[in-house]
């Protein structure tokens, strides 16, 4: 890239992510925030990102705010699991903030956003181990009924007993 015009896109975005990320990461350390705060506060956050896009849904549902905060914690995250590319979203940026050692990276913004619409809606998906191995560990690839591999080697047969189970 740029290829045919298209320019690259603007790193600013992911470079945010990941400094917002790594800031949560520290944030949680001086607190000592076990697992299940650190769940909490990561869905949380996801909830605030698709609030537009939610509020026009509720809008629609006549479902308001008041009903949302009435689930409390629990509830709230089961609401954001219940949608499939933001379930996926979660359990990635959850196994990343299990380990907390991990620095995220710009280029995580990217594949968590793309292999979470993947995992949730394709039959297929080809990606990088560590996300393999997280989305196959975890149970979410079987969620979702979805073929995870780390090795374009493995593509052919792949699509092969698809093909045939179809």
């Amino acid at each position: 890239m740029p290829i045919a015009g298209i320019p690259l896109p603007p790193i600013e975005p992911a470079e945010n992510f990941a400094s917002g990320e790594n800031e949560q990461v520290r944030r949680f350390i001086e607190y000592g925030a076990d697992k299940d705060l650190r769940r909490r506060a990561v869905a949380a956050r996801e909830l605030l990102g698709i609030r537009e896009a939610l509020e026009a849904a509720m809008g629609r549902a006549s479902i308001w705010w008041d009903d949302i905060f009435a689930l409390e914690a629990q509830g709230t995250t089961d609401l954001m699991l219940d949608l499939p590319s933001r379930a996926a979203a979660l359990e990635l940026m959850w196994r990343q903030h299990d380990n907390m050692q991990t620095t995220w990276k710009p280029n995580d913004m990217n594949d968590i956003g793309y292999l979470s619409t993947a995992v949730a809606y394709c039959d297929v998906v080809v990606t990088e181990r560590k996300w393999a191995a997280m989305l196959n560990q975890h149970g979410l690839a079987n969620r979702f009924g979805t073929t995870v591999i780390s090795d374009l080697t493995d593509l052919t047969e792949v699509l092969v007993t698809h093909s045939v189970a179809a």
